[in-house]
């Protein structure tokens, strides 16, 4: 059975955390799709504090790992003052990978 495991989040309030699940189940079963294999995803979430010449927001780098039976893939760093741009950078790059896997 496929998962998601997630890695960095006891430092995301309840509202974040609830953003990182909704968007990784909605990119899990496309990245499957796309792999058209059952896949693990491994969601590590990096939280950063601001500059002191900065005042408040927290800065965010995210790396999804994808294992499959078939290929492994990793994305780059992303990263955002946002969580939710952070993560949709980290998903769209790798199911844009896992896309060209298998071009017809």
């Amino acid at each position: 059975m496929a998962a998601i495991r997630f890695v960095g989040v006891r430092d995301l309030s309840p509202e974040e955390r609830l953003l990182l699940d909704e968007l990784a189940a909605r990119y899990h079963p496309k990245i499957e799709r796309a792999l058209r294999n059952e896949v693990d995803l491994v969601v590590h979430v990096k939280t950063h504090k601001a500059p002191p010449g900065k005042e408040g927001g927290k800065k965010f780098s995210v790396h999804v790992h994808v294992n499959a039976p078939t290929k492994a893939i990793k994305s780059s760093k992303a990263d955002s003052w946002e969580l939710g741009t952070a993560l949709r950078q980290a998903f769209e790059e790798v199911e844009r990978q896992a896309q060209h896997t298998f071009k017809d």
